[in-house]
């Protein structure tokens, strides 16, 4: 996409041009019902206008300067592949990441007064006391699996598996005693926790002064009362002993049965106002549950606060970890909730086979489909496969140059209905042909699905959970929502004969998942959806005062055109207008764990320094030889001397 134009005067010519373009571009691939959004400096993306105000907004104000060096992606501009690399991670990649500081085996090592050691640092002993055990065999004879990365991997199903300590203890005997002579585990759990904490990733207790003014650290460790405003470091603690002592009080006069857990509360509150603030200034939901993970890291009741740390320390070290293991399930690499299925290894396989999701219950009911519903979803398949694409045109062009008299919207439709034919017969002839080498899964598409389909009341796919709408209408949640958007040739009537190719949003309900079978593994999911109409007198789409899209279920399309590949389908919610009941605001969602994040692009106009090239001597002179030197041996003047002669000269100039 050319973004010259925007660095441009807004009263030229190859600005309003580009501009001109930049509109026509958006409205076609990033269109919404004839609006775009507006990036001026005024509307900043945030609300939706037609081209013709969108034009004026980007000639009077010029665009958002923020947006100009990023990526146009609410314009049609597509985010950059993530760069991956194979190459597999080992327990020496991840301990040459932790201790990245360590000075090479051989080099002087740094002491605490700056001069040159062969002393290692305590650091630099763990390092290479680590890399000693990722070194070790787990027995003599072990290829798979150092000793470093066996216990990495045992903590990290110990801390997903919520395991005690005396649980791991317990493991490691038992398979220690399995293991031939020579085995280099650790015996208990105490020499693992000893091993991990080598790792760095340890933490320390530090008091705070209950105003936020300062730690209690390094220095002034040994200080009881802040500097800065003079709390002291016990804060609202010293409130706590006195509530305390107001519980004993009120136990001599109050009945045993007034004193459940209500007025046990008031012992915490002093310390809760203390980290918290005031109620108002926070809402408690998200604390609540993250405070119910910590609890589940208590394993020694009377020092619940050490046994939290040790815990939440070790998910930090295993997360870390993690990224350096392969095979097995971590919370990084644990699947989510609305994850889709493994895609099918087909190499050199058509995409439209790859990615059909996965039901949440069962296999699906095995249905016979009538030739004419097999027809329909036959000639969909066909219509909407990028690998078939080249053979529609072909047959499409050749049936226009002998269509005659027939309108080309006609013609066109006939195309469509004799395509699978002809198509089938095509390749069955290519086929046959031996300087021909037909693909498989082209063979596969001509031939057809089995007569016998798949239909699912529900599917996980593109990291949405779907569900069929006669089911969705029992349920309390809503999950029968689909958007797609798509291209389209539109006729203005049966006699136009340049119809327009742009992209349409549908909205629509599911009302069938139907999964096709096209032999040797390969199947594709299809959705039978009713669609509200989007475009022509009777739309059922419109957008209101506010921006929201709301959609009319009383004003459908037709149900010829219903289908659409699962792998094209979004997921929207619907709410219904409480004054005007027949229409619903379109809601559109995102996936589980999907971040749409927009990525800054910057022309750096100088080249990388290369650090390790550079010089660091500082005593040598840098001196350009390519241009004549001038010896200046006037004083400069200063700002003040500078003010003045301006006064003077202005004074001169009135005069």
């Amino acid at each position: 996409m050319d973004k010259t134009w925007v660095k441009l005067h807004r009263c030229s010519t190859e600005y309003i041009a580009g501009m001109q373009n930049f509109i026509q571009h958006s409205l076609r691939v990033a269109g919404r019902a004839g609006t775009i959004k507006c990036p001026c400096r005024i509307c900043c993306n945030r609300d939706w206008f037609s081209p013709e105000v969108v034009f004026d907004h980007l000639k009077v104000d010029g665009m958002n300067p923020d947006y100009e060096d990023m990526l146009w992606v609410d314009h049609g501009e597509e985010l950059p592949d993530p760069v991956f690399t194979d190459e597999p991670l080992d327990m020496l990649d991840m301990l040459t990441d932790i201790f990245a500081s360590n000075s090479p085996s051989g080099s002087p090592y740094v002491g605490e007064d700056g001069s040159s050691t062969n002393v290692r640092p305590l650091d630099a002993e763990r390092f290479y006391n680590l890399i000693e055990d990722a070194n070790i065999s787990l027995y003599p004879g072990c290829t798979k699996m150092s000793k470093l990365e066996f216990i990495v991997r045992m903590y990290q199903i110990k801390c997903i598996s919520g395991w005690s300590d005396k649980s791991l203890s317990l493991c490691l005997k038992l398979i220690k005693s399995i293991l031939p002579d020579g085995e280099t585990l650790p015996d208990n759990f105490y020499h693992t926790k000893k091993l991990i904490q080598d790792l760095g990733l340890t933490y320390q207790k530090i008091d705070a002064c209950p105003n936020d003014c300062m730690l209690y650290w390094k220095d002034t460790v040994n200080l009881d009362r802040c500097h800065s405003c003079g709390e002291s470091s016990e804060g609202f603690a010293q409130l706590t002993p006195r509530i305390v002592l107001t519980l004993c009080h009120m136990e001599k006069i109050f009945p045993p049965a007034f004193f459940d857990v209500m007025m046990h509360l008031p012992v915490h509150l002093s310390e809760e106002a203390a980290i918290a603030g005031p109620v108002h200034y926070r809402s408690m939901w998200p604390f609540e549950r993250y405070l119910g993970d910590l609890k589940d890291h208590v394993r020694n009741k009377s020092r619940p606060e050490g046994s939290i740390a040790e815990g939440y320390i070790a998910e930090e070290c295993l997360s870390f970890c993690s990224m350096y293991l392969e095979d097995i399930d971590t919370r990084r690499t644990r699947p989510g909730r609305n994850a889709d299925a493994e895609f099918r290894d087909f190499p050199g396989g058509f995409p439209i086979f790859l990615n059909i999701g996965h039901p949440l219950k069962g296999e699906g009911k095995l249905v016979n489909m009538d030739h004419k519903e097999w027809e329909r979803l036959n000639k969909y398949v066909l219509l909407n496969c990028p690998e078939v694409n080249p053979y529609l045109s072909q047959f499409v062009m050749n049936a226009r140059r002998r269509k005659g008299k027939r309108k080309l919207y006609e013609c066109d439709q006939a195309s469509h209905n004799n395509f699978p034919a002809w198509f089938k017969q095509h390749v069955i002839d290519l086929n046959m042909d031996p300087n021909n080498n037909v693909h498989e899964d082209l063979y596969a598409l001509a031939m057809g699905p089995n007569p016998w389909c798949r239909k699912h009341k529900n599917l996980v796919i593109n990291g949405f959970r779907f569900r069929i709408h006669r089911i969705d209408k029992k349920k309390k949640n809503q999950n029968s929502g689909v958007f797609v958007r798509s291209s389209r040739i539109s006729y203005s009537s049966r006699q136009d004969n340049n119809p327009d190719d742009g992209m349409i949003d549908y909205y629509g309900v599911l009302k069938d998942i139907i999964e096709l079978d096209y032999h040797n593994g390969r199947k594709i999911v299809l959705f039978d959806c009713d669609w509200v109409n989007s475009e022509g007198n009777s739309t059922g789409l419109r957008i209101d005062q506010y921006g929201f899209i709301l959609v009319n279920f009383t004003k459908l399309l037709h149900d010829g055109d219903t289908l659409i590949l699962a792998s094209q389908a979004e997921q929207v919610f619907y709410v219904q207008d409480p004054i005007d009941t027949e229409w619903h605001v379109a809601i559109r969602t995102k996936p589980r764990d999907l971040y749409d994040l927009v990525v800054a692009v910057h022309d750096e106009p100088c080249a990388p320094q290369n650090i390790d090239e550079a010089s660091l001597d500082v005593d040598d002179e840098v001196i350009r030889t390519d241009v004549d030197g001038i010896t200046v041996n006037q004083m400069l003047p200063l700002p003040r001397e500078i003010l003045d002669e301006e006064v003077a000269s202005s004074s001169t100039d009135g005069e």
